[in-house]
């Protein structure tokens, strides 16, 4: 029989993470789809519903007459924390007390729920452990930019400067949207904003210690984050060559010609799953400026999907299942593609 999976949150990471597992249920060898959910308001009533139809068990603490979470609680097997920021934290013990759930992962901001991860960094790390944090949008975009430049280990980076232009809220909500650009503080005097720290944790679980600062900004839109890296490297033949080709040819990495986050946004909408665009950052790949051992540029953050290929990834290698790499390569096969 294939896994039994809980989805907690249906903001816009987990609604499009219910999709994709049951798009791929056989692939992800997953059996049966639950979400959890506080309450369901009216006007999400006909999205459950939806759900509903193709087979998902939408329980609520709520009495709408859906079953309660604990109606579930002995069958789910691996629980998707997508709950907004420190609730993931505040619920990993109480997911714990399930008496099937082998795994669980949290999603971004909820530092400290398990060792962090990212798919192409450090699967092994996360083999067998019980909880999972899955790093944030840009900590993957920043990431896999500064691996493509750099290699694998980021063996061949010198330093890095990374600006994030963030994104003030998910689309389709009216929440925190700010009137004008907003900077961040820099709270750790040798790295910046949290984006360089988180990067730096993550590569932390292979033993690497990577030399980025980071700043950060936040803009009035709900489209796609943005940043601008300026990344030295130890030999400039690294840097030669076609950029764009070695870029385009990495797992979730992709290129553009465009300058506009709108028309990204607007090609992922037409022609992605879901209207997601699922590659950890898609370069600007006519935009870069390379000067001896010194590369600058900027790369767009899709921010909905961009860490959810992670995210079923944590899933699999938690469960220790053996075709962890085929099983990816598919899906990768499947949800991206090399330019946009």
């Amino acid at each position: 029989m294939g896994l039994t999976v809980a989805v907690a949150g249906l903001g816009t990471v987990g609604t499009t993470l219910v999709a994709l597992l049951l798009a791929h249920a056989d692939r992800l060898g997953v059996e049966r789809v639950v979400v959890l959910r506080r309450a369901v308001p009216a006007w999400d009533e006909p999205a459950m519903a939806a759900l509903e139809a193709r087979g998902v068990i939408v329980c609520t603490d709520a009495p709408d007459g859906r079953p309660s979470p604990d109606a579930v609680r002995d069958e789910v097997e691996y629980v998707f924390d997508c709950g907004p920021n420190g609730v993931g934290l505040a619920r990993r013990d109480r997911w714990a007390r399930w008496p099937r759930v082998r795994g669980t992962c949290a999603q971004g901001s909820e530092t400290g729920y398990g060792p962090p991860f990212m798919t192409g960094v450090n699967g092994a790390a996360i083999a067998g452990a019980r909880h999972v944090q899955v790093v944030s949008c840009n900590t993957h975009g920043t990431s896999a930019v500064l691996q493509a430049l750099c290699g694998e280990r980021l063996e061949h980076l010198v330093d890095a400067d990374v600006v994030v232009v963030r994104r003030s809220e998910d689309l389709g909500r009216h929440e925190r949207l700010v009137g004008a650009t907003v900077v961040a503080r820099h709270r750790d005097p040798a790295r910046g904003t949290h984006h360089a720290v988180d990067v730096a944790r993550l590569f932390g679980t292979i033993g690497v210690d990577p030399a980025v600062v980071s700043s950060d900004a936040t803009t009035p839109t709900q489209l796609l984050h943005a940043f601008r890296f300026c990344v030295r490297v130890d030999d400039p033949a690294r840097l030669a060559g076609d950029l764009t080709a070695r870029l385009q040819a990495r797992p979730w990495l992709a290129t553009t010609a465009r300058f506009d986050a709108n028309a990204v946004f607007e090609q992922g909408r037409r022609d992605g799953f879901q209207g997601r665009v699922f590659a950890h950052a898609v370069v600007v790949a006519n935009n870069l400026m390379v000067h001896d051992d010194t590369v600058r540029g900027w790369a767009f953050v899709p921010q909905e999907a961009n860490s959810l290929p992670s995210t079923l990834e944590a899933m699999l290698r938690q469960l220790e299942r053996p075709d962890v790499e085929a099983t990816m390569a598919g899906l990768a096969a499947d949800l991206t593609r090399p330019s946009w």
